[in-house]
């Protein structure tokens, strides 16, 4: 097995939240503050092997403020559904409207505090991003957190680039067997070779690490 990360957020670009379409690159909420807050965030080369399996994956965010009822903020991840997840932008790459995948979890922070760490097993939003067929090694990664029925008024902040901590994504995955398969056909050798008992073989080596 091994690892990548604990990696941070490496821009201001890179975590991000939006309402209605807007996109901004200066903090990130989720939640709802009278409009349905979204954020994202952009981890950049993942160097993950295509066909890897994902034995774990975790999102680790720290509360940075709270507003309103914090019980009253839903939200969701999920993963940003593309091999290879480019920066965000406010042309239909707000963290609200890009495709998502089919795995997601749910985000209730109703016991948050603040400047405290918390942690998010996002293992599934990230297996199927990586089992992409254009999925290869030092792609980007996406992942968003979109409001889910939150009360007007209730909202939190995490912090981000340039602030006390990152949000942070750590993977561990095990890279796909492989190794060199050495394949061997017996074919008749000549009349020589048959009377001094030895015969002629045909042989394919294969390197499936580098298929």
């Amino acid at each position: 097995m091994a690892t990548w990360g604990p990696t941070s957020i490496a821009a201001d670009a890179d975590d991000v939240y939006d309402q209605t379409a807007a996109l901004v690159t200066t903090a990130s909420y989720v939640g709802n503050n009278g409009e349905a807050l979204a954020m994202g965030f952009r981890f950049l080369n993942v160097t993950v092997p295509a066909g890897a399996t994902i034995d774990s994956a975790t999102l680790t965010l720290r509360a940075r403020n709270l507003y309103g009822t914090v019980t009253f903020v839903h939200g969701t991840f999920y993963g940003f559904d593309t091999d290879d997840a480019p920066a965000w932008n406010d042309a239909g790459g707000e963290p609200s409207v890009v495709t998502r995948t089919t795995a997601s979890l749910a985000f209730d922070p109703a016991a948050w505090v603040t400047d405290t760490d918390y942690t998010y097993a996002v293992k599934d939003l990230v297996a199927e991003i990586v089992a992409r067929a254009g999925w290869g090694t030092g792609n980007d990664i996406g992942i968003v957190c979109v409001n889910n029925g939150s009360t007007s008024g209730s909202f939190v902040r995490v912090y981000g680039y340039g602030e006390a901590v990152t949000e942070r994504l750590t993977i561990a995955y095990t890279e796909a067997s492989g190794g060199l398969t050495f394949a061997a056909t017996d074919a008749q050798g000549t009349q020589a070779d048959a009377t001094s008992g030895f015969r002629t073989m045909a042989a394919t080596v294969t390197d499936n690490l580098n298929a």
